[in-house]
């Protein structure tokens, strides 16, 4: 009897051993595929952070520079926002 239950263990261990293993290297949704998907999610908003503190520093610089230079914040004003002094004319050129 306890020979058989051995037996019986041991095929248990070994069925649980594979469906294990077996989940974590091939099933798409657990295992090591999801771990490498993760892996990949991760890099991505890295880069994505990356890229903001870029844009983040370069916007600082212009605020900086607004803020120390008035021709600089009408630069900007007349050529990103399309703006205007009082009793200028805006002619838009036309379209080729």
């Amino acid at each position: 009897m306890n020979q058989r239950l051995c037996y019986a263990a041991a095929i248990g261990f070994v069925l649980l051993g594979s469906w294990l293993w077996y989940s974590a290297y091939y099933d798409p949704n657990d295992g090591w595929s999801r771990v490498k998907t993760m892996q990949a999610e991760v890099r991505t908003y890295e880069n994505k952070s990356t890229r903001m503190k870029i844009s983040n520093r370069e916007l600082g610089v212009l605020v900086n520079e607004t803020k120390k230079n008035p021709q600089r914040m009408e630069e900007i004003a007349r050529n990103r926002l399309l703006m205007v002094k009082p009793g200028e004319i805006f002619i838009v050129p036309a379209k080729e």
